[in-house]
């Protein structure tokens, strides 16, 4: 694993201003990881990052070390297990620290959960629990990025949790009975679940949250979950944010189809997106900039209309939100996969 300090600003040289190589020094932190999955800088003193596994470390700046910090309970399996991380804003004052992890035990939950880091100790009783998201323990797209924006504002990234690999390379849109771990409706086209989404909250001081201003449902708007910010994402794992302007940026990608398909839809396209402002992305229904999907009878293997991204209908046996979804966004940038 290799760290490189952040700037806050994003400098552009010209071919005759880009700075010798040897200005810059690349180190090597920590060695054989099991799949690292975030990290973050305790300002001034310790890099911290995590391991899906279960394992929280910690790099010391002034010993030059790497240290297991502590080791979560947790349910690791599938694409389950310590997701994401995040530092407070205001850590030097208030010691907090938040993770996505994998609740134990049977039932599928994802957890947003802040604890005490002092000194070496990770405080396990200090936990507040912010928000569970139910989710299937089973493939595809789980997400888990955590990073903090403008206003202290949370950002939660949160994947479709759909198996994608019997559409044929299309829009994982299923409604057969029984076949809701391939209906990406349920979750990325439906306004009333927490998945496929990025999330913005506020978390507060008693460890609970607030909704800002500013997200794609007002608080208290039927069939909505208010947490959402931008809807309709495939698996948005990793994001961020520009701290000057708050603007988001992810990207998204594609599925497998290798060709345009006439009757099914385009083919794989990845994106990178940018938010200014809340809004839906398109997902399961539309790709890139606004290439669009059809109906598919999933029994009898016939095509109907196209999905219009104006006026997107999500009319899924597995839909529990509105059924009229909000306008679709194009992708800042598009390309085959």
């Amino acid at each position: 694993m290799s760290c490189e300090r952040k700037h806050e600003k994003l400098l552009v040289f010209s071919e005759t201003e880009i700075p010798a190589e040897d200005r810059f020094k690349r180190e090597f932190l920590d060695f054989n990881l099991d799949e690292p999955m975030e990290l973050d800088e305790l300002p001034g003193k310790r890099i911290v990052y995590i391991e899906r596994s279960r394992i929280l470390n910690f790099y010391d700046f002034k010993t030059n070390k790497a240290k297991v910090l502590a080791e979560f309970d947790l349910y690791f399996g599938s694409e389950d297990g310590l997701q994401g991380m995040a530092v407070d804003p205001n850590y030097e004052k208030n010691n907090w620290i938040y993770f996505f992890y994998s609740a134990p035990g049977n039932e599928a939950i994802e957890r947003v959960s802040r604890f005490e880091l002092i000194g070496e100790k990770l405080d396990f009783d200090s936990e507040k629990i912010l928000l569970e998201i139910p989710t299937i323990r089973n493939c595809c797209h789980h997400g888990g990025s955590l990073e903090f924006g403008p206003n202290g504002n949370l950002f939660i990234g949160i994947g479709d949790s759909t198996n994608p690999f019997e559409s044929s390379g299309y829009a994982p849109i299923d409604e057969r009975e029984g076949r809701v771990l391939w209906d990406a409706q349920k979750s990325s086209g439906n306004t009333n679940d927490l998945r496929g989404n990025i999330l913005r909250i506020k978390p507060e001081e008693d460890g609970t949250y607030s909704i800002p201003d500013g997200n794609l449902f007002p608080v208290g708007t039927p069939k909505t979950k208010p947490e959402i910010y931008t809807m309709g994402l495939r698996n948005p794992f990793r994001f961020s944010i520009d701290s000057e302007t708050g603007y988001l940026y992810w990207g998204d990608v594609g599925l497998d189809a290798g060709k345009l398909d006439s009757l099914r839809g385009p083919a794989g396209l990845g994106e990178f997106n940018q938010a200014r402002k809340a809004g839906n992305w398109g997902w399961p229904y539309t790709r890139g900039n606004n290439q669009v999907y059809k109906e598919y009878n999933f029994d009898s293997k016939k095509s109907g209309t196209k999905f219009g991204p104006e006026n997107i209908i999500n009319d899924s046996p597995n839909n529990t939100g509105l059924e009229k979804l909000p306008p679709v966004q194009k992708s800042l940038i598009w390309f085959p996969l």
